[in-house]
């Protein structure tokens, strides 16, 4: 586990994780807080901290918390999911392997990438046209742009050749990455506020969802692994 893809998910991990252990403290200093209110007799001093909440712990605060944490697991997944790929291209270009042997589904997709490109600009750089043609042609922004989820996933694994199987039970098989996708769209396009999207999804639950998705993207990245150790992009016989 010292790739570059690991380093990178580990990273964006902790830090993902760092934020919604932060909510989740916030929820449960609010709630502590509401509770000390109650509890207390002394006008002044429930005044006092009112007051205090009303600054550091405001509600719509907190929602617009809540429903950035949803921006950071979107940009957990796709940045993990862009790197994903583009770590399979190196380990192709690092090895030198030659597009003949290549499975056909990875064959379609570099022959679409050459489509999308302009022939002047990649001739100078392609020496060996059936080593330098696949790492030469390809994009990362042509797999994924705003649009990922699991069923995206899937796909591309299928056309790649890498398993997207994952844990049933520690995952959900991906189901959340559903909903985080969409809830980063309707705030992309302004379709719906932040507090619309922090209003109905308390601290706890983002946090497991938060455990679901990092598990997923880990199960793929092992997928991956295996993938390339084992030649699996390359046709079989």
């Amino acid at each position: 586990m010292d790739s570059t893809l690991w380093a990178y998910f580990n990273k964006q991990s902790v830090e993902v994780s760092q934020y919604f252990m932060f909510l989740k403290r916030l929820e449960q200093k609010t709630t502590m807080i509401d509770n000390y209110k109650l509890c207390i007799g002394d006008i002044n001093a429930s005044t006092m901290i009112h007051k205090y909440e009303q600054i550091y712990f405001n509600t719509d605060i907190e929602k617009t918390l809540k429903a950035n944490g949803f921006l950071l697991l979107y940009n957990l997944v796709e940045g993990t999911m862009r790197r994903a790929i583009e770590y399979i291209f190196d380990y192709l270009d690092t090895h030198q392997v030659n597009f003949d042997v290549l499975r056909r589904e990875m064959k379609i997709v570099i022959l679409k990438n050459i489509q999308k490109r302009s022939p002047e600009k990649i001739i100078d750089k392609i020496d060996k046209i059936s080593l330098d043609i696949i790492i030469e042609t390809w994009n990362n922004d042509d797999v994924f742009s705003g649009n990922i989820d699991a069923k995206k996933i899937k796909d591309v694994a299928q056309t790649y050749g890498f398993s997207s199987k994952v844990s049933p039970r520690r995952t959900q098989n991906g189901e959340d990455l559903l909903s985080i996708k969409n809830h980063r769209n309707d705030l992309a396009h302004g379709l719906k506020s932040f507090n619309d999207i922090g209003r109905d999804t308390t601290a706890r639950e983002l946090f497991i969802i938060k455990n679901r998705v990092i598990i997923y993207l880990r199960q793929i990245i092992i997928n991956i692994e295996n993938y390339l150790a084992n030649q699996e992009y390359l046709k079989t016989p």
